[in-house]
């Protein structure tokens, strides 16, 4: 804490002695903010400083003119004609501003390109430069995410920041609402070539909502398309141990006049069997255990639909619409041993689970730009709803016919969510950014329990364990943020303020509650360069964040899964608070180091509790968790064609659990490479190594893979084939164990992890440029909780 405060002193200190500096923006013909152009300081012929223009047109270069002394910059971008603007020290009136005329990019034969470095970095995240980069390469959006530095992505498209930071993912300006395997099979759909860039944001400022622990993934497409139609086709083959499987995908894009259509869809087939037993041990010296194995048939459809037209050169509408349908089967059969007071008894437990949940969601969004600056105004309006089906069929057998069972649990549900927001930016010349927004949510759900007992095979409704539950939720939000740069210094501070009132209603039971609450949430950023060139800086954030109950943990159901093991939702729960710091160092070749400190009170976890002989599944809201840590990142350029990718997390965890301690040191390393042989084929692997960590009162087994591909371009650069080999030494698996109060629980399951794939892409394009708008919703941290 002391080296966070003296960091902050120190920027301070530096910010109040900065000289004078120079900057400007540079433009298009169209008055458009051009970035990343190359500015070039001159005096006699002699280069004195070099920078880029930023996002939003500008450039600063430090205090190092002299009065009275003329000097020249020079601008030059690919696609625009250079230009050399000449001035006597003070008066930079001739940059006020800079305008670039488009030009040439091809001469003869020879192409013009230019490279952005790797990675780059703002105040308040890592931006990760795909364009014309070596993940640029013929490859999907989840290929580009699994090779990106500073990203922790493994071959089931689990993503997390710094090793072990769970993530919110948008692509462009929407947050993707999905479960893990929906999101991770819809990244497949996008191509490289269409990604501009990725902003890494792990500790999200105060224009983001304050839900979540984590960072914030987001995805920009690239503005340049093509007029006409341009469209993606994709398909793939799995053999899943002996199962097959597979997905194909697509996607088109067309614009006429002030009119922009897009679609796609994707359809997925996942068929896959797995291995598992259980260990359970209660203080009366009995136990249950289990051990068998689970047959999985998921099928997936998703498609997207929406629209965008130009009301004037300065404003535009944008409507979309879509839709994810999942119907999952899995079918569990275990053998059954059970120990109780010196007797011995056997069985089997069969499972028959099916769940079809459904989301439609679509949104409006009018933006406008209010001034030549950057300045803009938007509004957002969304309105979500959300379905599911779900029936889990049990029965138990035994050598004791007395102990039989069988049980149907019925568990429909149907969620609403409408929200709107309105969000201001407004930009004081080149130096100073004001935002400030509102928002308002309104969610409503519906969730039903229905328990049947099946007596000489008919089912009978059990009315001391089902539930019906209603539950209601307003969220009011507000934020403003202040961004500012002086020199080498650069400045942000945020403050967002959220109300929530939330009513829920255990019909069957007729129990009720009612929470009202608000919470202030500021967040800081401070960085300074250490160079002209600003390849280097030093950077501290500070983040306070928030995680509301889900709405299924707050719901008092009791779901039987065997004849020792219940879930429980807890109407008690309460919301969790985190405070986030970070203190780091971004190096000149594009690597980082950082050391972080989290503390989390009253967090929502998922406890193991004993009750007897048996166990109960619950969430409770935990004393407290604190972590500390480093993380280091350091990617590397053998040579042309040849790119190196290593990540390194250390952190240490404690979880307080009524009065007791849970605490683990733990590490993960992760190495990714690529090589292109050119005119063959591409060869990428990566590997990643996470050492035992605590989890709640639950201790979770290391874990590790190897994952390789072989890559090929075809059809002139068109069409693209890919051979796919994951896990291959067969080694990833899910173990954890739990030792409380007495009782001890294991639990171990191995996937089918290893796995073979083809896959073909095809790209196609028709036509001139045109800007691709960007397709945003209002709802974010509501949609996940659904």
């Amino acid at each position: 804490m002391r080296v966070a405060v003296l960091s902050v002193l120190l920027f301070v200190a530096n910010a109040l002695h900065a000289q004078d500096s120079l900057s400007a923006k540079v433009i298009d013909a169209k008055s458009e903010p051009l970035s990343f152009v190359s500015v070039v300081l001159l005096q006699q012929g002699k280069t004195i400083a070099s920078t880029a223009t930023n996002d939003r047109g500008y450039f600063v270069l430090p205090g190092l003119l002299e009065r009275g002394i003329s000097y020249a910059i020079r601008f030059s971008l690919v696609g625009y004609v250079p230009v050399t603007k000449t001035f006597t020290w003070p008066d930079s009136s001739a940059l006020s501003p800079v305008t670039m005329p488009a030009g040439q990019t091809t001469l003869g034969n020879v192409t013009v390109t230019t490279k952005k470095p790797l990675v780059t970095h703002r105040t308040d995240r890592f931006i990760i430069n795909v364009e014309n980069s070596f993940l640029a390469n013929g490859n999907s959006g989840l290929d580009v995410l699994q090779r990106s530095p500073g990203l922790w992505v493994d071959n089931t498209g689990n993503i997390r920041i710094r090793g072990n930071q769970s993530v919110m993912v948008m692509i462009n300006d929407v947050v993707q609402r999905m479960s893990q395997d929906e999101l991770a099979e819809y990244l497949r759909t996008l191509r490289s070539e269409d990604i501009s860039r990725i902003e890494v944001i792990p500790n999200p400022p105060a224009e983001y909502e304050a839900a979540g622990s984590g960072g914030i993934v987001h995805i920009i497409l690239k503005k340049a398309r093509k007029d006409g139609l341009n469209g993606y086709a994709f398909g793939q083959y799995r053999q899943q141990g002996r199962e097959p499987s597979g997905n194909i995908a697509s996607s088109l894009d067309y614009k006429s006049g002030k009119l922009y259509l897009l679609g796609g869809f994707s359809i997925s087939k996942d068929v896959s069997n797995s291995f598992g037993h259980t260990e359970n041990s209660f203080t009366d010296q009995s136990s249950f255990n289990t051990i068998g194995t689970r047959h999985i048939d998921n099928a997936r459809q998703q498609y997207r639909l929406g629209f965008s037209y130009e009301l004037s050169k300065n404003s535009s509408l944008t409507v979309q619409s879509m839709s994810n349908a999942t119907q999952m089967h899995h079918f569990f059969y275990n053998d059954v041993t059970r120990q109780n007071a010196g007797k011995t008894e056997t069985g089997t437990n069969t499972t028959d689970w099916t769940r079809k949940p459904q989301q439609n969601s679509t949104s409006a969004v009018y933006t406008a730009k209010t001034d030549t600056l950057g300045s803009s105004f938007k509004i957002v309006a969304d309105y979500t709803s959300g379905k599911r089906d779900e029936v889990n069929a049990l029965e138990e057998k035994y050598t004791d016919p007395a102990q039989n069972s069988r049980q149907v649990n019925t568990t429909p549900s149907k969620t609403s969510l409408f929200s709107i927001q309105s969000d201001l930016t407004q930009v004081f010349g080149k130096d100073w950014i004001f935002r400030t927004g509102a928002k308002y949510a309104l969610v409503h759900r519906d969730n039903n329990v229905i328990i049947e007992d099946v007596i000489n095979g008919a089912p009978v409704l059990n009315a001391g364990k089902s539930n019906h539950f209603k539950y209601s939720e307003d969220i009011a939000m507000f934020y403003t943020a202040v961004e500012k740069s002086a020199g080498r210094m650069g400045y942000k501070l945020g403050l967002r303020g959220e109300q929530t009132y939330s009513n829920g209603n255990s019909i069957t039971s007729g129990q009720r509650f009612s929470r009202k609450y608000f919470g202030l949430f500021p967040s800081l950023f401070i960085t300074r360069a250490m160079n002209d060139d600003r390849t280097s800086d030093v950077y501290f954030s500070y983040a306070r964040r928030l995680q509301r109950p889900g709405f299924d943990e707050l719901n008092p159901y009791r779901l039987q899964l065997n004849n020792v093991i219940t879930m429980l939702g807890n109407p008690d729960l309460q919301p969790q608070y985190t405070n986030n710091f970070e203190l780091g160092y971004h190096f000149a070749k594009g690597w980082t180091g950082s050391l972080y400190y989290s503390r989390t009170t009253g967090v929502i976890s998922q406890v193991s509790v004993p009750v007897g002989n048996l166990f109960e599944i619950k969430y409770y809201n935990l004393d407290q968790t604190i972590s500390y840590g480093l993380n280091f990142d350091a990617p590397v350029k053998i040579k042309e064609g040849w790119m190196l990718n290593n990540s390194f997390s250390l952190f240490r965890a404690y979880y307080t659990l009524q009065s007791v301690d849970y605490t683990n040191t733990t590490f993960a390393i992760r190495h990714g490479e690529t090589i292109q042989l050119k005119k063959l084929f591409e060869i990428d692997w990566s590997s990643e190594y996470n050492s035992p960590y605590v989890r709640a009162n639950s201790h979770v087994k290391d874990f590790f893979y190897l994952d390789i591909g072989f890559s090929r371009k075809i059809m002139k650069g068109k069409g693209r084939v890919r051979l796919y080999f994951s896990d291959i030494l067969n080694k990833t698996r899910e173990a954890a164990s739990t030792a409380y109060l007495g009782t001890y629980t294991a639990f171990y399951q191995k996937r089918q992890t290893q796995n073979i794939s083809l896959s073909f892409s095809y790209n196609f394009s028709l036509g001139r440029k045109f800007n691709n708008k960007k397709i945003e919703a209002g709802s974010t941290e509501e949609k996940s909780r659904i």
